[in-house]
């Protein structure tokens, strides 16, 4: 049910009257992120995507070579093992948690102290529990710790200069 709001709808006010409908039926806690929330970007929620919210890279550049900040470019941060697993099974206070479906990362989002925010595709940047995110976004979920200083507009910057050039 909750693919519906998240792939059906053309706008956020679409998707967001889409999850309170899905409360009448189904009872769940996401809801969009408050404006004054402290990981809110100024950036608007049309112009970056899920991965770019939890890399914090929503004022980063685009090219045409490498595009946005996307599920390719997670998997180079982790091959190079630019992000590092959160110890423990919880879920951290403020890290990164990978969805994946059949072990392809389809989702990124952040955790903040319990909950987790993520960016619904075209729509709403939600807040909600780690496992109320639609099915398509799978049912396994990874914790990394966030990085500190400009390690990801770093890895950013690499990962489109590799992209540009003619031997990558």
């Amino acid at each position: 049910m909750l693919d519906r709001s998240e792939s059906d709808c053309s706008s956020i006010a679409e998707q967001v009257a889409s999850l309170e409908a899905i409360r009448r039926e189904i009872p769940h806690t996401i809801f969009p992120v408050a404006p004054h929330h402290p990981l809110r970007p100024d950036t608007p929620e049309a112009d970056y995507a899920c991965y770019a919210f939890a890399l914090e890279l929503t004022r980063e550049p685009l090219d045409t070579e490498s595009g946005a900040a996307g599920f390719a470019f997670v998997e180079w941060l982790l091959r190079r093992h630019l992000l590092r697993p959160s110890p423990g099974e919880a879920v951290p206070h403020h890290g990164i948690a990978l969805y994946r479906h059949e072990g392809q990362v389809r989702h990124a989002a952040v955790t903040w102290h319990g909950r987790v925010l993520s960016k619904w595709g075209l729509g709403s940047l939600c807040e909600h529990e780690l496992a109320e995110v639609p099915e398509s976004y799978g049912d396994e979920c990874e914790f990394f710790e966030y990085p500190t200083g400009t390690l990801l507009t770093d890895a950013w910057k690499a990962y489109r200069l590799r992209a540009a050039s003619p031997s990558h």
